[in-house]
Formats: C-alpha cells, structure tokens, sequence
C-alpha cells in the first residue's frame, strides 16, 4: 500500500485559486479555439487515457546565489483525462537519500498542481503549493550522499495515479562527495 499523502488527504493540498485561474485562461484562449475548430471536423471530444512522461532531475553545486549540493527536478508531461475540459493534474517530487544500504524517503517537494487537457499541461499553469507558477524545484543544501527523485503524480482527486523513477540524463542518481 502507498503511504505517500494524496492531494485531497496531504496537508499540502493546494487549490488553484481564481487569479491563476484567469492566467491559465488566457494562455489557453487560442488552443481553446483551435480545439473547438478540430472538435466541429471531429465531433465532441471524449475523454482520453492518462499519459505522462517523468521530467528529468539535475545535480548541481550551486553558485553564488545558492551555495551548496543542489537537485533540481523538472514536472513531468502529462495530459488530462477529460477531453478538451481543464483538468487540475498534481505532481509530488520526493527526494531519496541512500542511508545504510537502503533508499530512504529525505525531502519533497509537497503538491504541486498544474491545468490540462487531453493535449497536455497548459504552458506555465504549473504552481507551487504556494501558488507560485514554477518550472522547477530545487532541493538545496544537501549534505554529501547518493540521491534519487520519485515521482508522484495525479489526475484530480480519487482519479488515476502513477509513480515513477526520475532520470538525470542517462543516470538515475545524483551523487556527491564531501
């Protein structure tokens, strides 16, 4: 059984509120008119199969403006179960830390949530549980060790969820030394 928190039971669920709404309106005003002139050749748009692709990670040691051993992991591709309705998808980067020959659960990014259709994730409606539009998230001041990201992801609540392996590259894990 899963015991990672789900968007509707974690306490870091996260509602796209009304202004998010009406920026991810507008950035989606023409797709919407291009869906409508594609559902008059093709009849009413039915609900699709949820597809996602994992967004890769990458392992840095930071800069001036933020020192240390850092991972940044990038949201997945994924489209929306609905058709050409939007659909509020959620995504939960977990951190893991190889401790004593085992992988253990280290950080995550708590639930973020972005808007979709059918043709994928509406371009920049992905929010950070403080409702901050993001294209990213970084884990930063890690101590040395071996990291690796797992993905969690959801199609609204009590819809079809999936959980897969995050890639850096050709690599599955970050390693840093001390």
């Amino acid at each position: 059984m899963n015991k990672h928190s789900t968007p509707e039971t974690g306490s870091s669920r996260r509602h796209v509120g009304s202004r998010s709404w009406r920026r991810i309106a507008t950035l989606v005003t023409g797709a919407v008119v291009a869906f409508a002139g594609i559902g008059a050749e093709c009849g009413a748009a039915s609900a699709s199969a949820a597809t996602y692709s994992v967004g890769q990670f990458s392992c840095s040691y930071g800069s001036a403006y933020n020192p240390g051993r850092n991972v940044s992991v990038y949201p997945p591709a994924m489209t929306g179960t609905t058709g050409s309705t939007l659909q509020n998808l959620y995504w939960d980067a977990v951190l893991y830390r190889l401790n004593g020959g085992s992988w253990q659960p280290y950080e995550a990014s708590g639930w973020n949530n972005a808007a979709a259709t059918g043709a994928g994730v509406v371009p920049g409606s992905w929010v950070n549980k403080g409702g901050v539009n993001i294209t990213f998230f970084q884990f930063h001041q890690l101590p040395a060790g071996y990291y690796e990201v797992l993905d969690y992801l959801q199609w609204g609540p009590g819809a079809a969820s999936a959980q897969a392996w995050s890639r850096d590259g050709q690599y599955y894990a970050c390693v840093f030394s001390s």
